[in-house]
């Protein structure tokens, strides 16, 4: 377990997990006497110009807090031991990854929940914000059963010096097939994310599943040697849908997050 960081006008600190970017704290909002999730990031090294950056993104992720379906972000800043941090809501309904431990989700239901995350997602990349770790771990169970797609973290991050956490930082069962080969993310890797995710939702296992510390390299050879599997015991139309979102050429995908939530929309009109 980390050591608890001190950071002003928060207190009652309690570490409640770790990510690929850092520890999550529960803490309690001196100023609003509230309950707000924090997490702490993995870096180090952040100089003046870092420190710009870092702002800068969470000015920018700050922007999308009006969407339903965003966790919002309260507050960011620098630990007195350096590191810096955001400050969301803190969410205690879980996440769809909870949900599916015992069950997949009925298809309608994970339709229903992709159309909106495609929604936030659009939002996002219209402010030039891109996830870059959609996975159902992601994807929390707000109070009235709503998804809230969380941490932007990973965004703010790019630039805003040097991370500790190294090539752990996305999460290999979701990322898309050009990012393991070195590229940059764009719109369309968010895509291939959430249809990986949409699999996982219906099916109870992402479309390439592997063992945790799979070195990248066998994880790469996985997912470019062969194509995903086709979704099953869904409609043809929703099958064609997720395959499209997981071809390896990011041009045959849909071309943004909008593009896909029609497609999906389209799904739940044909089958509603």
């Amino acid at each position: 377990m980390p050591t608890v960081p001190d950071i002003e006008g928060y207190s009652e600190l309690i570490w409640v997990a770790r990510g690929g970017f850092g520890s999550v704290y529960r803490g309690r909002q001196d100023r609003h006497g509230r309950d707000v999730a924090i997490k702490v990031l993995d870096v180090d090294d952040l100089d003046r110009r870092a420190r710009e950056r870092f702002d800068r993104e969470c000015r920018a992720m700050g922007s999308l807090s009006w969407h339903p379906n965003v966790v919002a972000l309260l507050d960011s800043g620098v630990t007195e031991e350096g590191r810096p941090y955001l400050t969301m809501d803190f969410v205690e309904g879980g996440t769809f990854a909870d949900r599916v431990v015992d069950a997949p989700l009925p298809w309608a239901e994970a339709v229903a929940v992709a159309v909106k995350v495609a929604g936030a997602l659009d939002v996002a990349h219209g402010a030039g914000i891109l996830h870059r770790d959609l996975k159902p771990e992601n994807l929390l169970v707000g109070p009235y059963g709503e998804v809230l797609l969380g941490d932007f973290g990973i965004a703010a991050l790019e630039g805003a010096g040097r991370t500790t956490a190294g090539n752990a930082a996305f999460t290999v069962d979701h990322v898309a097939p050009e990012v393991l080969q070195g590229q940059r993310p764009d719109e369309r890797s968010d895509v291939y994310g959430l249809g990986s995710t949409l699999y996982t939702l219906v099916a109870g296992e992402p479309p390439f599943s592997v063992d945790a510390g799979t070195p990248i390299a066998a994880k790469l050879q996985q997912v470019i040697g062969r194509p995903a599997p086709r979704l099953t015991g869904v409609p043809d139309d929703l099958a064609d849908v997720v395959s499209r979102a997981l071809e390896k050429d990011p041009q045959r995908r849909p071309a943004s997050a909008a593009e896909l939530g029609r497609a999906l929309q389209a799904v739940q009109a044909a089958h509603g």
